[in-house]
């Protein structure tokens, strides 16, 4: 089992490869710096929070 912090919670991940992984740590953290750019709190963002993130280049591609 594997585990990813987003914000100050830990969520636990069980079967992925460790390409998704990486994928999912890079994307928490671009989900992060951007409610931090917004003023948003990452542990209660709302659905259209979450929709406007994942339209966002850095989701759908993160560095």
């Amino acid at each position: 089992m594997s585990v990813i912090r987003l914000g100050d919670r830990e969520h636990s991940i069980l079967g992925a490869s460790d390409d998704q992984l990486l994928l999912m740590q890079k994307r928490a953290a671009f989900s992060e710096k951007y409610c931090k750019e917004k003023g948003w709190d990452v542990s209660a963002i709302a659905l259209p929070q979450l929709i406007e993130i994942r339209k966002q280049e850095g989701w759908k591609n993160p560095a």
